[in-house]
Order: structure tokens, then C-alpha cells, then sequence
């Protein structure tokens, strides 16, 4: 800082100010501040900073899929919604690992970040004791899924979104089959698409999985339908619990010689950015990912300077939209369901 007073000619009091964003600085103090600092390659220590001032404005996020166009969504949305409210946001993956996760979660308070938005490695349940630590010692949002509900979250109406897109299917003629592990943290999905179901007098269809494959989603779908198809006759309609496994599952069903949107009807779910521009187009639950970003960044920064234990939870859930394109637009014929 001594350098850039030297250089502007401006008192290092002045040059302070500047780079602390004071308000009260003449335009022109500010710019010839800014011109010594680019001059001289001069770039603010903030970490060090922050500790003088006992105050930080850096987020932690904790994806569990790095290379999930879904996660991939969700930090571009909190990311901008983070530096539009005059903060940063650094993130890092645990790889769906409980291990990497509370490693990450230390890692992070090590630097004093202000406050945690957690895509959790699993969800619903569990004893995950750092988890709990951490939501102790600073503000802690999950999103997408929580660990419990007693929680601050930001998440969607899996359940609602089953029982939307599988009522679809159904009007359209199909008899879908699901295709999706039975996992805690999609538990309500998969239950939403179970009672709906029922609830029309047909019993549910499950597509045997393995477990799925933590980079590679389109791979997950098409070999697990690819299997069933091998052992089973097709089913006239195919739930798939992500877009990306939708993909894979309809490369399956043309490599079995069947026409995914005309006798087999798919949907996926949470209408990712490659889902419009797929053959055929894809039918899908539209997830919030943007305003899901937005909101766990602006309920993480709510949330700083509360002291004592948290008794009031901020908890949202948002509503998927329904998007019905090629795949699911034409109903099933008789013939067809044959």
C-alpha cells in the first residue's frame, strides 16, 4: 500500500479508503488509486485483511457433483448472487465422499469463511456429527436435500414433481417405469411417482439400477436400460430421475429398435440446458436452479451476526414446472401400447 501512495501521490489513508470501497472518496482520488494499483500489480491480501477486522466476505459451497450440469447450475446461480451482494463465492466437491466432505467443511473454516451453502454427499437421516459441528460454529444452508430437517434449506417438491410428470405419462397412455436408485436423498421423488401410481390402479415398475456412476449420469441410464431391455419386454413409458439419465436411457431404447416419444414415452427431470436440443426433445420437471442459487445465497447472508442457538429455521421449498416436449408430446395408440 505504501508503493501505491508513493506512486498516486495520494496519502496512504486516502488509498485505504479507496480499496475499501469507500463512499465518501472523490471520483478522481478513486481512479488514480485504481491506476497506481494496475500500474504496480498491487492486489488487495484479503485473507489478511479479514483477519485484522475479525470479518469475512467469503462464502464456502460444498457441491457433491462437480461435474453435474445440475450442481454446475446451482453454483453459477449462488456465484452471481453472491458478488451482486458485495461478497465471493469459492467452492470445492466432495465426490459424494463423507470423508472429502468434512475435510472440505474444515478446510473452510480454517479460512474464516462467513458462512456454508452444503450440497450434502447424502441426505435425510445419518449421523454426520461435523455437519452438526459446523452449523454450530457459523450458518450453514443446505440446498437441493438437507441432512435433517431441522436445518435452514433451500430445496424443491421432489415428491410434487413425481407425482406431476408421472400423472403426464399416464394421461398420455403410457404405463411408466422408473428408472432411479433408492436413495434417501430422492426418497419423496420416487414416493410421489409410487402413489400416483397406485393411486390410478397400477402397481409400480422399477428398473433395476446399480449404483450410479458419480461423474457420468447418461452412462447410468443406458446401462441400466439397457439390462432391463435384455430381460424384459419395454415399458410404454420410462420416468428417469435426472435428464441426464434420461439421455442415456433413450440411446438404449433406439440401440433395442424402439422410438423414444413414439411407443415408449420418456421424462426426466430438472430440465437441464442440454434437455431442448436433444432427438427427441425432452420432456421434463423444470427445477428452479436459479432462484434455488439465489435464495441460498440470500438466506446465508440473512443469517450472519445471529447469535445463540438457531430455534428458527429458514426453510424454502420451491415448485418444479412441468415442460412437455417431443418425447411425451403425442399420445400412446393401442397399438402402440401393445
Amino acid at each position: 500500500m505504501k508503493e501505491v501512495a508513493r506512486d498516486s501521490g495520494i496519502s496512504r489513508n486516502s488509498v485505504s479508503k479507496v480499496l475499501n470501497g469507500d463512499p465518501t472518496i472523490k471520483e478522481s482520488t478513486r481512479r488514480r488509486v485504481l491506476a497506481s494499483c494496475e500500474k504496480l500489480g498491487y492486489v488487495r491480501n484479503l485473507h489478511a485483511v479479514n483477519l485484522v477486522r475479525r470479518e469475512n466476505r467469503t462464502i464456502g459451497f460444498v457441491t457433491s457433483r462437480i461435474t453435474d450440469p445440475f450442481h454446475n447450475e446451482l453454483i453459477e446461480a449462488a456465484e452471481k448472487q453472491a458478488t451482486a451482494m458485495g461478497y465471493q463465492l469459492t467452492y470445492q466437491c466432495s465426490y459424494m465422499e463423507a470423508s472429502r466432505e468434512e475435510e472440505i467443511l474444515r478446510h473452510f473454516r480454517s479460512l474464516n469463511v462467513c458462512a456454508l451453502i452444503i450440497a450434502p454427499a447424502f441426505a435425510n437421516g445419518g449421523d454426520y456429527p461435523y455437519l452438526d459441528r459446523t452449523a454450530e460454529q457459523l450458518p450453514v444452508v443446505y440446498i437441493d436435500k438437507y441432512i435433517r430437517a431441522a436445518s435452514h434449506h433451500v430445496v424443491t417438491d421432489h415428491y410434487d414433481s413425481a407425482r406431476r410428470v408421472t400423472e403426464h405419462l399416464l394421461a398420455q397412455g403410457a404405463i411408466p417405469a422408473y428408472l432411479g436408485k433408492a436413495c434417501t436423498a430422492l426418497a419423496p421423488r420416487r414416493a410421489g411417482y409410487e402413489e400416483t401410481m397406485r393411486a390410478r390402479g397400477h402397481e409400480p415398475i422399477y428398473v433395476p439400477v446399480e449404483g450410479p456412476d458419480p461423474d457420468n449420469d447418461i452412462l447410468y441410464g443406458y446401462r441400466n436400460v439397457a439390462d432391463y431391455l435384455t430381460a424384459h419386454p419395454a415399458p410404454s413409458g420410462l420416468f428417469c430421475v435426472s435428464d441426464s439419465s434420461a439421455v442415456g436411457a433413450m440411446h438404449a431404447l433406439v440401440e433395442h429398435g424402439l422410438k423414444p416419444g413414439e411407443n415408449v414415452l420418456v421424462a426426466g427431470h430438472d430440465d437441464l440446458r442440454f434437455s431442448a436440443f436433444v432427438k427427441p426433445t425432452l420432456t421434463t420437471m423444470a427445477t428452479p436452479k436459479e432462484a434455488m442459487g439465489r435464495a441460498a445465497v440470500e438466506v446465508a447472508i440473512s443469517l450472519l451476526g445471529r447469535t445463540g442457538k438457531r430455534s428458527r429455521y429458514v426453510r424454502r421449498t420451491l415448485k418444479s414446472r412441468l415442460i412437455v416436449r417431443e418425447s411425451s408430446r403425442h399420445k400412446l395408440s393401442a397399438r402402440s401400447r401393445k
